[in-house]
C-alpha cells in the first residue's frame, strides 16, 4: 500500500524536472574580428581588381587611340609626300615647258623684228617647228628624232645615295613630252650596284618611276643598241582622277646611265622615239 501511495509523487517529480534543452553557442569576439578582417580584405581585393581592370581598359583605349592617330598621321604624311612629289614633278615639267615657251617667244619676236635677216627668220621657223626631225647630240654621243629641236638642261640626279649631274634633252608637242637623260657615275658607285639586270630596275625606278603612287604595269628586258635595256610602262596617279602614263627605257654603257622616256605620248610614239635612237 505504501508503494502505491508514493507512485504519483514520482511521476510528478519526473514531469516537473523535464529534459534540459542545449543552448546555441555564440561566436567569440576574436572570431568576429577575423571574419570582419577577411571581409574587408575580400572587398579590398575586389576593388583592386576592378580598378586594375578599369585602368587596363583605359590604357587599351588610349593605346587604340594612339594607334589610330599614328595610322592617320602616316596616311597624312604619305598624302603630303605624294602631293610634294607630284608638285616637284609638275614643277620640273612646267620649268621645261616655260623655257621652251620663252624660246618660242624669242623666236617669234625675232621673226617680227624688221631687221631680222632671212637666215635668222629661217632659223627661228626651224626651231619653232615641232615636226619630227633627227637631232644629233654631238657632246653626248647620240642621235635621236625629237618633235622639234630639244631643250638642253642639267640637274642633280640621286640614285642609291649618290648624286651626279644629269644632262637631259627634252621637247614637247601636242602629242606628248619626250626626253633623253644621261648621267655618268663613279667607278666606286658602279661597283656598289647589283650585278646584271638588277641594276636596271634600280635605275628605272629612280629615274622614271620615282613619283609617289607610280604603278608598273609592264616591264621587259630587251636588246638595245648593243646593250641590255629595261623597258617599263608606268602609270602615275596624281589624284582627282588625273592619271599619266609614262613609257621608259634605261640602259648602261660603261658608267653612263641612259634614260629615254615619254609622258602623255602614245606607245606608238614612244616606240618611234626609242627606235630612232643611235649611239655615236
Amino acid at each position: 500500500m505504501d508503494n502505491q501511495a508514493d507512485a504519483p509523487n514520482v511521476e510528478a517529480t519526473v514531469q516537473n524536472v523535464g529534459v534540459p534543452v542545449p543552448k546555441k553557442k555564440s561566436l567569440g569576439k576574436p572570431v568576429k574580428i577575423v571574419l570582419i578582417v577577411l571581409l574587408f580584405i575580400a572587398s579590398a581585393v575586389g576593388v583592386y581588381f576592378w580598378r586594375d581592370k578599369l585602368a587596363n581598359d583605359l590604357v587599351h583605349t588610349k593605346d587604340s587611340n594612339i594607334t589610330s592617330l599614328q595610322t592617320d598621321k602616316t596616311k597624312l604624311q604619305k598624302d603630303i609626300e605624294q602631293r610634294d612629289s607630284s608638285i616637284t614633278s609638275l614643277q620640273a615639267l612646267n620649268a621645261t615647258l616655260t623655257a621652251q615657251q620663252k624660246q618660242k617667244d624669242d623666236y617669234i619676236t625675232l621673226l617680227k623684228s624688221s631687221n631680222a635677216t632671212l637666215a635668222e627668220k629661217e632659223a627661228a621657223a626651224t626651231a619653232n617647228d615641232t615636226s619630227w626631225r633627227v637631232f644629233l647630240a654631238a657632246d653626248s654621243g647620240f642621235s635621236i628624232q625629237f618633235p622639234g629641236i630639244p631643250y638642253k638642261n642639267t640637274f642633280d640626279f640621286t640614285m642609291n645615295g649618290e648624286t651626279s649631274p644629269m644632262t637631259y634633252y627634252s621637247r614637247s608637242n601636242l602629242d606628248g613630252y619626250y626626253e633623253v637623260e644621261l648621267t655618268t657615275f663613279s667607278d666606286a658607285f658602279m661597283s656598289s650596284l647589283a650585278e646584271g639586270d638588277a641594276k636596271l630596275y634600280v635605275a628605272i625606278n629612280n629615274a622614271v618611276g620615282a613619283d609617289q603612287d607610280a604603278t608598273i604595269t609592264s616591264d621587259e628586258i630587251v636588246a638595245f643598241n648593243g646593250q641590255r635595256a629595261l623597258k617599263e610602262t608606268i602609270t602615275i596617279d596624281y589624284g582627282g582622277g588625273y592619271n599619266v602614263t609614262k613609257y621608259g627605257l634605261v640602259f648602261f654603257k660603261g658608267n653612263t646611265l641612259y634614260v629615254i622616256d615619254t609622258s602623255y605620248a602614245s606607245q606608238d610614239n614612244f616606240n618611234k622615239f626609242i627606235d630612232s635612237f643611235s649611239l655615236k
